[in-house]
C-alpha cells in the first residue's frame, strides 16, 4: 500500500471502527435489556425479533466490517487466505438479510395486529422457532457467496471462466435456484 492510499485509507478506517464500536456496544446494550427483563425475555413475540436483530448487526459489525476493512488494505495481496475470502463475501450477505427478513416477520406481526385489533397471542415456539426460520432463510440467501468466491492468481491477458470455478452458465443457474427456492419459501 503506497503511503498516498494509507492517508486516504487510514480516516476512513478511523470513521468506520469508531461507528462500528458505537454500533456493537448499542446492539449489545439492547440484547442484555430484553435477556434480563424477565416480561420482554420469553413473553413478547416483537422483543425476540428485536433481540434476533440485534444479535444480527453486532455479528456485522464484530465480524464483516474488521474483514471488510482488512480487504481495503491489501489492495489484490489478500493474506487471509480463501476461508477469509468465503467469509468476507459470506457474513455481510448473511448478517444484512438476517436484518431484512427479521423487519419482514416485525412488520408481518405488527400487520396482523392492527388489523385484528387486538395484540396476538404467540405460541412460546414462535418465539424460538421464527428467529431460527430467520437465520436459516439467511443462511440459503448467503450461501451462493461462500460457493462462488475464493481466492484465485488472475492470468495476465486471460478473461478466465466463473469465479466458483465453474462454468459461468452453471454458476448463473445455481443463482436462480436459489433465488426461486427462497421466493417460494417465504409464499
Amino acid at each position: 500500500m503506497t503511503s498516498t492510499t494509507t492517508a486516504i485509507a487510514l480516516p476512513w478506517v478511523v470513521l468506520v471502527s469508531i461507528m462500528s464500536f458505537f454500533a456493537l456496544v448499542g446492539n449489545i446494550i439492547v440484547i442484555l435489556v430484553i435477556i434480563q427483563d424477565r416480561y420482554l425475555k420469553g413473553h413478547n413475540y416483537t422483543f425476540a425479533l428485536v433481540c434476533n436483530m440485534a444479535i444480527s448487526d453486532s455479528l456485522y459489525v464484530g465480524l464483516a466490517v474488521p474483514l471488510i476493512i482488512a480487504s481495503a488494505f491489501t489492495q489484490g495481496n489478500w493474506d487471509l487466505g480463501n476461508a477469509g475470502c468465503k467469509l468476507m463475501m459470506f457474513l455481510p450477505n448473511f448478517c444484512i438479510a438476517s436484518s431484512i427478513y427479521t423487519m419482514v416477520f416485525i412488520a408481518h406481526d405488527r400487520r396482523v395486529t392492527i388489523l385484528i385489533n387486538q395484540p396476538r397471542v404467540h405460541q412460546k415456539s414462535r418465539i424460538y422457532l421464527d428467529p431460527l426460520l430467520v437465520w436459516f432463510l439467511s443462511l440459503i440467501m448467503a450461501a451462493p457467496a461462500f460457493y462462488e468466491y475464493s481466492v484465485y492468481q488472475r492470468p495476465l491477458f486471460s478473461l478466465g471462466d466463473g469465479l466458483g470455478g465453474g462454468s459461468s452458465s452453471e454458476e448463473v443457474r445455481l443463482m436462480i435456484v436459489v433465488f426461486l427456492g427462497v421466493v417460494f419459501i417465504l409464499l
